[in-house]
């Protein structure tokens, strides 16, 4: 491609990176702020999505994941954890059981068209998405500020992945993991690193310490940026560039999403202890 069609092909992506954004960031805070059903219906959104792009990824390998069994354990551990028994009242360990047990019977129906293999993916995008995305419906059910918390959340997320891109364009050197993702430095990391403790320490500086707020911002990003990589991972395994599309000049909900996931646990249990 010459240099000024990829010139112009850049500039038209972070057009529209930057509309999406100025129209997706106001409505799922807003989401966010008004908080019960309409936030749950959000997540349980995302993880439907994300477990539909999952399932696109690992096809064009060969890869027959069940679609069904999927989307049941995925909606039944977003259930079990997200609602901390509360939709399962003394039923999990049996509704567990129950889908190992379905799992074999779909095995020994399906041999030798669904392999150990597919129930694993099926299961292993089940139990990324449904636990990790479940302490999105427990922050919202049990925390007493979790308007305050998902702002934490958002902002150590963003500020991750803000400082990271910076930083790596300005200063990247030192590939940080060429065979995951080429083009992430350790100076990125380091500037996501930094600018998610800035920001976390400016979300809690009226109610944590300034120590507290600056572990949790480190913490954060440190797990913003594992969740990144993890999903490069996938991608690069399943040779695609993006999770999907559905998100104009950003890809797919995952790409969008992995790292929020894994800075979910990291605030719950900060603001739980603290």
């Amino acid at each position: 491609m010459e240099p000024s069609r990829k010139r112009s092909t850049r500039d038209s992506n972070l057009k529209k990176r930057l509309a999406t954004a100025a129209v997706g960031i106001p409505a799922v805070l807003s989401l966010a702020y008004v908080g019960g059903v309409y936030w749950t219906a959000f997540i349980v959104l995302v993880a439907g999505v994300g477990m539909h792009e999952l399932l696109t990824m690992a096809r064009p390998k060969g890869y027959r994941p069940s679609p069904g069994l999927a989307y049941l354990v995925l909606l039944f551990l977003l259930a079990g954890f997200g609602g901390s028994g509360w939709f399962l009242p003394g039923y999990f360990e049996p509704g567990l059981l129950g889908l190992i047990a379905l799992s074999g019977v779909l095995l020994l129906l399906g041999f030798p068209r669904c392999s150990l293999v597919d129930l694993s993916l099926a299961w292993m995008g089940a139990l990324y998405l449904g636990i990790f995305l479940s302490y999105g419906v427990l922050i919202e059910r049990e925390l007493s500020h979790p308007f305050f918390a998902l702002l934490m959340v958002f902002g150590i997320t963003w500020a991750s992945d803000t400082g990271a891109y910076l930083a790596g364009r300005l200063l990247g050197k030192h590939k940080l993991a060429p065979m995951i993702s080429p083009n992430k430095t350790w100076e990125g990391a380091l500037g996501g690193f930094c600018l998610s403790m800035l920001v976390a320490a400016g979300i809690g500086c009226l109610s944590f310490s300034p120590g507290f707020s600056l572990l949790l911002g480190a913490a954060g990003s440190i797990c913003a940026q594992v969740g990144d990589l993890v999903l490069s991972a996938m991608k690069r395994h399943f040779g695609v560039k993006d999770s999907g599309q559905i998100i104009p000049g950003h890809g797919g909900v995952l790409d969008r999403f992995d790292s929020f996931m894994w800075v979910l646990p990291v605030v719950y249990y900060f603001f739980k202890g603290g």
